[in-house]
């Protein structure tokens, strides 16, 4: 994988997983609604880009802290070859997107059965998803 930030804003964590059917992509964003994040690939690249909040004053007074970031925010994550991106699926739950792409056929492990030498009685080899 390749990793890129772009930072205008508050930064985006990720986690991401693979198993034998899917890669996993899950964006912390607590705060942001599902309407304000848009997920777009585009030539084996995706990328998540939102806003938050526009920048607020102070009710009374001046900060002394000011730590929760405000803004616009991109990430992009070059994805590996053998997803099939027009089958994924997002969703958003408390404050987390779960990207889930699937893999490509061609691509998921298979597992294949050695046929005990000739004569025997056995079955021939057979191929199986895993």
């Amino acid at each position: 994988f390749t990793w890129g930030s772009v930072f205008e804003g508050p930064s985006l964590p990720l986690d991401v997983t693979t198993d034998a059917d899917a890669l996993t992509i899950e964006a912390s964003l607590p705060g942001i609604k599902p309407e304000d994040v848009e997920i777009t690939i585009e030539d084996g690249t995706l990328t998540i880009t939102g806003k938050t909040a526009e920048e607020r004053n102070a009710e009374q007074g001046s900060y002394l802290v000011q730590e929760i970031r405000r803004g616009t925010f991109s990430r992009s994550v070059t994805l590996p070859n053998g997803l099939e991106p027009d089958k994924a699926e997002a969703t958003f739950e408390h404050g987390v997107l779960r990207l889930r792409i699937p893999k490509a056929e061609q691509v998921k492990p298979r597992q294949i059965r050695i046929t005990p030498a000739a004569g025997d009685g056995s079955q021939p080899v057979e191929t199986t998803k895993s």
